[in-house]
């Protein structure tokens, strides 16, 4: 399958919740910002974002070009405070409760100094006519376009591919030292630079469990089906385990170069039904161990899924060049 189609297939099943199941166009507002190079500001974004109580008067914020969008949000960047940064500005106000549940999930892991994850900066409202997260300006790519860009032969930059396979199970490992559930992982919703580090975003359906091994009961079925696990479709339960989950979808997807059921004409019904049954995509082109892994990840039980630290050993582990065999009797 080309990576268009990929691609193509992908963007028919955004996140959605089962509470907002079609999500609404963006709106395209006019742009206020300013060509004019911003001037140097001595605090950085996260320490200007605690000064404010991360809230910002919505008159401070210059508004530029939309540089992406989203199931209920338009991301700009612009200036705030003399500092270059990108403004997610709700789109459809079905979704407010979500996009607040965002702010303050951003605001908590900020206190927490996770690492690996988007900066923040505040919350700004425009007298209830549009609401806006502020955070760090990342001129990276995601890295879905990065797999994408990369078609081909993936054992010519296996390395590269390793590395940034243990970046984000890191990444999701410092979340759940905190006890704090992302829901929506997926390549989209990781920055990749040129080092290959990577950023945590999107965080409009994360939690934060009680306990370390706790499971949430939710009311409702969240994220993006290709990636959803059996116990979410099923119970909508939700755990560290479901994370665990979606991160083998997203080996799948880095591996085999497609994302599960990406077939044309398939509903997000179909994909769930699948799911569920513990029919999953078949793994064709992946090397073995990595195959192993992802089966791993997949397995129907939840308690038998390996920890994001366990996921992390067995990537490198098996991203370790093997000494070459002595030729010597």
């Amino acid at each position: 399958m080309s990576t268009a189609r990929i691609m193509d297939q992908f963007q028919t099943h955004p996140a959605t919740s089962d509470n907002n199941p079609t999500p609404a166009a963006a709106a395209e507002p006019a742009s206020s910002f300013s060509a004019e190079k911003p001037k140097e500001n001595s605090m950085t974004l996260a320490e200007l974002g605690r000064s404010v109580s991360y809230t910002i008067p919505y008159a401070e914020l210059k508004r530029g070009d939309k540089i992406g969008s989203g199931h209920s949000a338009a991301v700009y960047n612009g200036t705030w405070r003399g500092i270059t940064v990108a403004i997610k500005e709700l789109s459809d106000k079905a979704y407010l409760k979500e996009f607040c549940d965002e702010a303050n999930m951003l605001k908590k892991i900020q206190a927490l100094s996770i690492p690996s994850v988007v900066q923040y900066a505040g919350f700004s409202e425009n007298q209830g006519y549009s609401y806006s997260l502020v955070m760090e300006y990342l001129p990276l790519q995601d890295a879905f376009t990065w797999i994408e860009k990369n078609a081909g032969d993936i054992t010519k930059d296996m390395p590269s591919r390793c590395i940034i396979l243990k970046n984000t199970i890191a990444a999701i490992q410092h979340l759940h030292q905190h006890n704090i559930l992302h829901r929506d992982l997926k390549w989209e919703n990781l920055m990749l630079d040129t080092d290959y580090k990577i950023k945590l975003i999107d965080f409009g359906f994360a939690l934060q469990l009680e306990g370390e091994t706790a499971t949430y009961v939710s009311s409702e079925i969240t994220g993006t089906p290709s990636y959803m696990a059996p116990e979410s479709i099923n119970h909508c339960h939700y755990s560290k385990a479901s994370d665990i989950f979606s991160f083998g979808s997203m080996l799948y997807t880095m591996l085999e170069q497609a994302v599960p059921f990406s077939y044309p004409g398939w509903s997000d019904a179909r994909i769930k039904s699948h799911i569920a049954k513990g029919q999953m995509s078949p793994i064709a082109k992946t090397p073995p161990a990595f195959a192993a892994l992802i089966k791993q990840c997949w397995n129907m039980d939840p308690s038998k899924r390996p920890t994001a630290e366990a996921v992390y050993e067995a990537i490198d582990a098996i991203s370790q060049p093997r000494p070459t065999p002595s030729m010597n009797a």
